[in-house]
């Protein structure tokens, strides 16, 4: 995976975490369609931008963004 898709791939869950709220790795999937490898690599662009948090909820790992977007485009 390039690092151009990584960064393209971190844009989009960081737009469907702002629009759609917290939400966990298996809903992230089913709306991207990505792999595995390509959510947690996302996952660790957006959090070395400090643009996510991670939580703990009923032994899931939940993920929220810290940004908030006036206008997403798809």
């Amino acid at each position: 995976m390039l690092k151009n898709d990584i960064s393209m791939n971190a844009r989009t869950i960081s737009y469907l975490l702002a629009d759609k709220g917290a939400m966990n790795l298996i809903e992230m999937k089913e709306l991207t369609g990505y792999e595995d490898v390509g959510i947690a690599l996302a996952l660790g662009w957006l959090a070395k931008e400090n643009s996510i948090r991670f939580m703990n909820r009923d032994y899931q790992l939940i993920v929220e963004s810290l940004n908030r977007f006036t206008e997403i485009y798809y």
